[in-house]
């Protein structure tokens, strides 16, 4: 795929579930390694040499889709489901609507380093910062 070894360029789009945009006690792994699929992607399209390269990296983040999967997910595989069942229920995207998403960042004129997130009710391009350090913890006043 790159250019400097005889590709065309191109992108790659990565999906990470929206866990790894924010903490989900019930599945701490899948959290984890959701969230490490989003910074993978996203360090990449930092390399200074991804326009040379002809290469783009994005990524889609989106609810759980409506797929078998997640339709017989029970307490052997998820901590405290029954608690979860009710937010999984309202959270739960139609396949089409992931699609979609995934139309909206392909087609970008310029995708690189493009984070989509995906619920029932928006579609939002987020930006993740690096992390500022230098902040005490606990916080004084």
């Amino acid at each position: 795929m790159r250019k400097d070894k005889g590709g065309k360029g191109g992108r790659i789009i990565n999906t990470a579930p929206a866990s790894g945009l924010q903490n989900c006690y019930p599945v701490p792994v899948y959290c984890g390694v959701s969230n490490a699929i989003r910074a993978f992607s996203s360090s990449m399209s930092e390399q200074p040499n991804c326009a040379d390269l002809g290469l783009e990296f994005g990524t889609i983040s989106s609810n759980h889709a409506a797929t078998e999967i997640v339709s017989t997910l029970n307490g052997d595989k998820v901590h405290f489901m029954s608690s979860m069942r009710a937010k999984l229920a309202q959270e739960t995207l139609g396949i089409e609507r992931v699609v979609d998403a995934f139309l909206d960042l392909v087609t970008l004129e310029k995708m690189n380093g493009a984070v989509l997130f995906v619920s029932r009710h928006q579609k939002v391009f987020i930006e993740i910062k690096s992390l500022e350090l230098g902040k005490n913890y606990p916080p004084t006043e």
